[in-house]
């Protein structure tokens, strides 16, 4: 019950100050627990958890997030941000005269719970996985003692390791290699200074617990000795095959090419100092100076110039090496294509019997469309002179329909020209008929 509240309680790291702190001092300003007032009673000593288990989760969760926010910013260690040492951090942690009077209990419950490890226990467990079955055998054994509060061990002046904070320094690290750094084979084998380098912003501490915490996780073999190096295995076949000759071989080319370009750099520098003096030299009439220092640079240049073409060589066989991998790469991918192209081809016989099964069918098919065809070619010529005659007869009596309706529209025409001469000539009389009448009204009027 204890590990189930703690894990969720760790969501409280979210609320830890956004910006990075830079002494306890200002870390325990910074929190809201500062802010309300409550340092006093969780600064306070723990009461048996029995009496208020509720109490005692949650000032052991604050001092969990105190501890982890302080440890991740460095203010705990010089050389770690992994690690912290227990003794004196109750001073560390003095604020306003209130001095912390559970951190024993804090420390003990946190290293029974596996958030905390303490560092020389880390160092000596050869597997991550044996540490957290050793931790919770430790858990399960003391059932009583987790239930009324953490047993009594002396671990003031013990040096611990945060496991959720190395975990996930060590986790971005490896990211980083995987998205960034490997594009071959080769990039997978760092000999030590190479490793060094890429981890240059990790402290000399926390490189040693990276490397650990890889190397019990199956995520880096590690080879300690005068080829030193480093292999990121990318299966577990390669894991289990160790570091081979030619990774050793690889850790060589790869330093003295590193080795011949320091060399190259340091000879560039030397060459363009003593460009400067042999001019310097002319400028001051001194001859034989600028003759000296013109000699020494076309000796250092012969030098760089075979320099050059070591390193030419060695980056050329580098190339190769990552060519060759490319290559064995594209030829497996060949491989299983052909392999997934014939698995969906059906075989030989069977295509050859489906493509005579189908070539007796279509010729089937052509010989009955053949047969069709001469049918109805045979049925044409039969009777082509009787249907010539019924088209020709067919065609006289459309002429003759037409010649009838046309003689018809013609009548229509001069019946209906000659109705509108008469129509005009009743109109005409009309009008002059109402003339005479008019005139013959006047008549009766003036004799009157």
């Amino acid at each position: 019950m204890k590990q189930a509240t703690l894990k969720t309680a760790a969501d409280g790291l979210d609320q830890a100050p956004s910006e990075k702190p830079d002494s306890v001092s200002s870390l325990i300003l910074s929190l809201p627990e500062s802010k309300n007032n409550r340092l006093p009673f969780l600064y306070s000593n723990f009461k048996p958890k029995n009496v208020n288990p509720s109490s005692y989760n949650d000032r052991l969760l604050f001092w969990k997030n105190t501890l982890e926010v302080a440890t991740r910013s460095g203010l705990l260690s010089s050389t770690s941000s992994t690690t912290f040492c227990a003794e004196g951090l109750d001073v560390k942690f003095t604020h306003n005269g209130l001095r912390p009077l559970g951190l024993d209990i804090v420390l003990d419950e946190l290293s029974n719970s596996g958030d905390l490890i303490e560092l020389n226990t880390y160092r000596n467990y050869r597997t991550w996985a044996g540490w957290a079955f050793d931790s919770a055998f430790y858990l399960a054994s003391i059932p009583f003692q987790l239930a009324f509060g953490p047993t009594k061990r002396n671990l003031s002046t013990n040096t611990f390791v945060n496991t959720t904070l190395l975990k996930s320094l060590a986790d971005k690290a490896l990211n980083k290699i995987n998205g960034d750094i490997v594009k071959f084979s080769t990039d997978r084998i760092m000999s030590q200074r190479e490793l060094n380098s890429f981890l240059s912003e990790v402290q000399e501490m926390d490189i040693e617990l990276i490397l650990k915490f890889w190397e019990r996780t199956n995520v880096v073999i590690i080879q300690f000795d005068a080829k030193s190096g480093s292999r990121f295995p990318k299966d577990q076949k390669e894991y289990t095959s160790g570091i081979t000759p030619i990774d050793s071989g690889i850790v060589i080319i790869k330093e003295t090419l590193h080795a011949l370009h320091s060399q190259a750099d340091d000879l560039d520098k030397q060459i363009d100092q003593l460009n400067k003096e042999t001019k310097i030299k002319l400028a001051e009439s001194n001859k034989s100076r600028a003759m000296f220092a013109l000699k020494r640079r076309h000796a250092l240049e012969k030098i760089l110039s075979a320099r050059l073409g070591s390193i030419e060589t060695i980056e050329n066989i580098l190339s190769r090496i990552q060519s060759a991998e490319t290559d064995t790469q594209v030829l497996e991918a060949y491989k299983s294509g052909s392999e997934t192209l014939k698995s969906l081809l059906p075989s030989i016989d069977s295509v050859e019997s489906t493509m005579s099964q189908l070539q007796d069918t279509l010729a089937d098919a052509q010989e009955i469309e053949n047969a069709i065809q001469t049918g109805i070619v045979g049925t044409i010529g039969e009777n082509d002179q009787d249907l010539e005659i019924e088209l020709d007869a067919l065609l006289a009596a459309e002429k003759e329909t037409k010649k009838r309706e046309s003689k018809h529209v013609e009548r229509l025409e001069k019946t209906e020209s000659l109705a509108d001469d008469d129509l005009k000539e009743l109109e005409a009389l009309e009008v002059e008929f109402g003339e005479l009448i008019m005139s013959e009204k006047k008549g009766i009027f003036v004799s009157n």
